[in-house]
């Protein structure tokens, strides 16, 4: 009887192990033929998925970074008249969509300017010295969305992108207190 049940579980183990064989050589075959898929699919105008790739994340980045750099020039003060660091996105680009047109006072002057004409200036000098450098077109914007009405603060063209292929960094969104969102893109062409 005992030999009888050691039998049993002998090939009940053999089957099972046939099963777990089968389920990986299952797997196996699915991940080759996705591989060649994929590969396939990447040669097929590969330079061209490797520019829009490049240019996209060019576009994606450039935009980030530009939106965390920290002003520290002993000239930008608040309205106290204190020296202050600025990061881009969270205080000046606030600010400027807060004391949104001009006329209005600025809670920040840096350069002895409004903090939207600062902006402007400093934005458009810092993609000139890269992507100008690099020959790339470019154009910036900030929009204010605010509540119904859109306002342009920023725009900053370098070469048009009309009618070219063109990548952008999305909309990148920051939310001003009580005024609504500020929406800065910045897309890149050939």
């Amino acid at each position: 009887m005992i030999e009888i049940i050691k039998k049993l579980n002998q090939k009940k183990s053999r089957k099972g192990q046939m099963e777990i064989i089968g389920l990986v050589v299952i797997v196996i075959l699915i991940t080759l033929g996705l591989l060649f898929l994929t590969q396939f699919a990447l040669k097929d105008g590969s330079d061209y998925n490797k520019k829009v790739f490049t240019q996209k994340g060019l576009a994606k980045s450039t935009a980030n970074s530009l939106m965390k750099i920290t002003i520290t020039e002993p000239d930008c003060l608040s309205q106290e008249g204190s020296t202050v660091n600025l990061r881009l996105d969270r205080d000046l680009l606030r600010d400027c969509a807060m004391h949104y047109p001009t006329s209005l006072d600025s809670r920040y002057y840096c350069q002895q300017q409004h903090s939207c004409d600062f902006l402007e200036a400093f934005i458009s000098e810092m993609l000139e010295q890269t992507l100008g450098t690099w020959g790339k077109r470019y154009e910036f914007t900030a929009q204010l969305n605010g509540y119904g009405q859109i306002d342009t603060l920023i725009s900053i063209n370098a070469g048009t992108c009309n009618n070219r292929e063109k990548d952008s960094s999305g909309k990148i969104p920051l939310r001003a207190e009580e005024i609504g969102l500020v929406e800065s893109e910045l897309i890149i062409c050939d």
